[in-house]
């Protein structure tokens, strides 16, 4: 008898606590985000080498004056999954003083590299500039050369500049 007592006490708290718990308003908002992104590409160039030779200071004797182009030497990026249509080539270094060239770090003064593709004449790899590129088949390549920039009169010593490229990929 002590047990059924013991039994229906338990069954009505439980009846009469139940609307109780029942009535409670505490929620929980669940937040979810993501980028779905593109896959990387792979670049086959971690490093390309631009060595522009020996130039004689007489050409580089003005403020403007400008040596030969290098040849064309290329970034190859490779292996694209097939939702990459484009890659954005986005260029940093230490500028110079003139607009879109870069500063040299070497020893001769008053002369900076300008870096160009194979299309223009004229400095297009700048600084904060970027490039899109629409990959075919897989890949896409960055041609890429490199001249002097005489600032005033240039003079004998080492020219050295790096330039750095970030790639994304969409």
């Amino acid at each position: 008898m002590n047990r059924k007592f013991l039994l229906s006490g338990m069954i009505l708290l439980n009846l009469v606590m139940a609307p109780t718990f029942s009535m409670a308003a505490d929620t929980t908002v669940i937040n979810i985000k993501a980028n779905i992104v593109a896959s990387s590409c792979a670049v086959e160039t971690d490093t390309l080498n631009i060595d522009l030779g020996d130039i004689d200071v007489r050409g580089l004797s003005s403020g403007g004056a400008t040596s030969p182009w290098s040849d064309i030497q290329n970034i190859k990026i490779t292996d694209c999954p097939a939702g990459v249509s484009t890659v954005k080539a986005t260029f940093s270094g230490t500028p110079g003083n003139n607009s879109g060239s870069y500063k040299n770090m070497g020893t001769a003064k008053n002369v900076a590299v300008l870096l160009g593709d194979d299309k223009s004449e004229y400095n297009a790899m700048w600084n904060g500039s970027a490039l899109i590129l629409s990959v075919a088949s897989g890949g896409v390549s960055l041609p890429v050369r490199a001249r002097l920039y005489s600032e005033s009169l240039a003079t004998v010593g080492t020219v050295e500049a790096t330039v750095n490229v970030a790639f994304e990929y969409k």
